[in-house]
């Protein structure tokens, strides 16, 4: 395929597809600042390393310093597709795995099809990936390619410790008031004082014991070992989560991940993961919130796939937001967007994969902290 870029230019593009180089970093971070902002976050050199310069997670990768696959020609960036490299549980196997995030075209050359070329690179580098919040409009695209299927909305739960300051951040109907005061949760409640929470900074071998003898109750969902914990978690260049782990004597028996943001007087805690041993769930819960409450909270979310916690998240005083008038309330404080209330997620896998059950949505336990949709906005 040859095209007429500009001023007299033909390019080919076939065969200049590839994983960035050290030595095309800065024309990489000049195409993203070109077609985004100066401050965008993919021009960060410490979030690029962190988020993509691990290509020694994942031996399919070759080629390249980052697992960012880029279109190029002469020194120009003309397009590109961030891929994570990771392991997934799937039934009884693990598989390589990867999620694809912020894929961008050239505006000059967006009809010519450069996409779908990287989308297909990318696919030929996994057996399975998955895109989170992706545009509805794209979904025809991404089947034309392969068995991609929409997995539908993370269900986001959310509970209430001041309604009235959760009231003041809706945009317009306050209707909602009494409804809010209504489930303003009783934070005493749900408390085992057999268990001993502490505030931890990091994950050890005994973790990858207790994840270990949890995983199984996941039917799909990433491998949670220490290193991967740690590298998504503790050493994040830029977020600072808070880990509260439970244990019983010196057992593992399970965690809280989260961190807050602020908007004025408006305090939200968001869990961005949680693995809680069968029958836990509720006294890390109650645990939790009577925390985030202490700390200021006004409320709290949590973005979950699957039917994974529901039974004990709803007792637990929490409730579904597109079961009632808070479906439209926003996901993004930094800044508020109203126009963005859900995270959507599709997957895809090869053919010669087995596992009737891959394109189950209810079995695949993903959070907020899969794919890139918890991440920094610097503006």
């Amino acid at each position: 395929m040859a095209a007429l870029v500009g001023d007299g230019y033909y390019m080919s593009f076939e065969d200049k597809i590839g994983f960035l180089k050290k030595e095309e970093l800065e024309s990489f971070k000049s195409f993203v600042a070109k077609n985004f902002f100066d401050k965008y976050i993919l021009t960060d050199d410490k979030f690029l390393s962190w988020q993509y310069g691990f290509k020694e997670r994942s031996s399919t990768l070759k080629g390249g310093d980052f697992s960012i696959a880029v279109i190029r020609d002469k020194g120009n960036i003309f397009g590109y597709l961030g891929i994570v490299p990771l392991k997934y549980k799937m039934g009884s196997k693990v598989i390589d795995f990867k999620i694809y995030v912020n894929l961008l075209v050239d505006p000059r050359v967006r009809s010519l099809g450069l996409g779908t070329l990287l989308m297909e690179f990318g696919m030929r580098q996994t057996e399975a990936a998955a895109v989170f919040g992706y545009n509805p409009q794209t979904v025809s695209i991404y089947k034309k390619l392969g068995s991609w299927e929409e997995m539908g909305d993370l269900n986001r739960y959310i509970a209430i410790y001041n309604a009235d300051k959760v009231t003041g951040l809706l945009k317009e109907d306050r209707s909602l008031s009494d409804f809010l005061k209504d489930k303003q949760i009783k934070v005493d409640e749900n408390i085992n004082k057999e268990i001993s929470f502490s505030y931890e900074k990091e994950f050890g071998n005994d973790f990858d014991q207790f994840w270990f003898l949890v995983r199984e109750r996941y039917e799909i969902t990433v491998e949670r070992t220490s290193d991967y914990m740690n590298w998504r978690y503790t050493n994040h260049p830029h977020l600072s989560y808070k880990i509260i782990v439970g244990r019983v004597g010196r057992i593992i028996k399970g965690y809280v991940i989260f961190r807050f943001e602020t908007v004025g007087k408006f305090k939200i805690a968001r869990i961005i993961d949680m693995v809680v041993e069968q029958g836990m769930e509720k006294y890390f819960l109650g645990y939790f919130n009577k925390e985030v409450a202490e700390q200021g909270a006004s409320m709290a979310d949590f973005m979950l796939g699957g039917d994974y916690y529901r039974e004990d998240l709803l007792d637990s005083g929490w409730f579904l937001s597109r079961e009632s008038g808070m479906k439209n309330y926003p996901i993004l404080f930094n800044p508020v967007h109203y126009g963005r209330t859900n995270i959507n997620f599709m997957v895809y896998k090869k053919k010669k994969l087995s596992g009737n059950f891959f394109y189950k949505p209810n079995l695949w336990m993903v959070t907020k902290g899969d794919g890139d949709q918890d991440r920094p906005n610097p503006h």
